[in-house]
């Protein structure tokens, strides 16, 4: 391949016609400054005008242009070419064409009290917020609607399945800014109920491929924390999370054993045995800490502070 080209290997699928997703290859002129979105406007003009991709504004605020570069989820817009790149659409969203994936689903979860007049919104008094809240709530309302965070929330994929439904976390950092501004934060709470933010696994995934880099894998504890003090959590959920707690000020350590032991019961353990061991093949069966406490003078310190919070 000549120096001064790109090789780039782009998904396409189209469902009308193909009966699988395939990979083409296409090599582009290099400039200097290239990003991903260049490649794909080069492709469209010159080579394959059937190309589906999508890019608005191509400065980092739209959030239409996200695809994947390998396995990472990123703006094509921002994003600089590299050699051999390998393009495809985000992970776990219906594919429309090529790179275009179908936002309409996963748009219809942000807003489900929204009519189509526009007038479906609650109204109530919002607050003046003051000037050391106003960082922390722009980080909450910055998401650009990427749906990068919702493509890579293992939690999402898996209650797609079918069982109790998990929003996303792009919708439930939309409502946790809600709830930043407004004077009283029903029903945006009651929204954020039905979206179940107790079934995050907090792997944090979400955070970490934020092109904004907002936190709302910390936007949906704020959330589950509110429902939990104000009761609105099912029995199972907020004996979870009391557990837990239970396990952090015993001794600085989250117990797996003890919490499953806490929740379901010395019987109840056993449905969770076949699961145990498909971990302790793989090497991710964590190791028991046997009432063992977190050494340490500032450990000890902060469980004794939250220990007194707490009584």
């Amino acid at each position: 391949m000549p120096p001064n080209t790109i090789h780039v290997a782009i998904q396409r699928y189209d469902p009308n016609r193909d009966m699988a997703p395939r990979f083409v290859g296409y090599q582009v002129p290099r400039q200097e400054g290239m990003v991903v979105a260049d490649v794909l406007q080069y492709l469209y003009e010159h080579e394959t005008p059937d190309l589906g991709f999508l890019w608005e504004c191509r400065t980092r605020r739209c959030g239409t242009c996200a695809v994947r570069v390998g396995d990472r989820p990123v703006l094509t817009c921002s994003e600089p070419v590299c050699d051999e790149m390998r393009l495809s659409p985000l992970e776990g969203i219906p594919v429309v064409r090529d790179l275009i994936v179908d936002r309409l689903e996963l748009q219809e979860r942000l807003a489900p009290w929204a009519t189509e007049d526009g007038l479906g919104a609650p109204q109530e008094v919002r607050v003046l917020l003051e000037p050391g809240e106003i960082a922390h709530y722009r980080a909450l309302s910055e998401c650009i609607d990427c749906f990068i965070c919702d493509s890579v929330c293992p939690a999402l994929h898996e209650n797609a399945k079918g069982g109790a439904q998990f929003s996303g976390p792009r919708r439930l950092i939309r409502l946790e800014a809600q709830v930043q501004r407004r004077a009283e934060p029903l029903p945006w709470l009651m929204y954020a109920a039905q979206g179940n933010p107790s079934l995050c696994t907090r792997c944090f995934a979400c955070t970490e491929a934020c092109p904004r880099e907002l936190r709302p894998a910390e936007a949906i504890g704020s959330l589950t924390k509110r429902l939990f003090e104000r009761g609105e959590l099912d029995a199972h959920r907020s004996s979870h999370i009391s557990s837990f707690v239970r396990s952090i000020l015993r001794g600085a350590w989250l117990d797996e054993f003890r919490l499953l032991v806490d929740i379901y019961g010395a019987v109840g353990v056993v449905k969770f045995i076949p699961q145990a061991l498909r971990m302790l093949r793989h090497g991710k069966l964590p190791q028991p800490h046997f009432g063992q406490a977190a050494q340490g003078k500032d450990i000890q310190t902060i469980l004794g502070r939250l220990k007194k919070n707490r009584s």
